[in-house]
């Protein structure tokens, strides 16, 4: 059984370190070889992870709309 703690979300990680260990824990819920115990474990650590992610994307594309607010931005070219 793999220690599933140094997985979870802990309060100072940065968005980089939240999707590794999102990735990771994707990859261990893929593999299928996990107890149904450790697999709500490690889901519910992907549910925190993911919405931690989302939540700094999100606040990410706000800031950006804020700053280009009366900008006209050309991503095209």
């Amino acid at each position: 059984m793999e220690d599933f703690a140094q997985l979870a979300l802990s309060n100072n990680d940065t968005f980089e370190e939240a999707l590794y260990k999102l990735e990771r824990v994707t990859t261990l819920l893929d593999e299928g070889n996990l107890s149904l115990n450790d697999l709500l474990k490690v889901y519910e650590m992907s549910i925190s992870l993911y919405r931690f992610c989302n939540n700094k994307i999100d606040n990410a594309n706000q800031k950006i709309k804020v700053l280009a607010k009366d900008t006209f931005v050309d991503f095209e070219n």
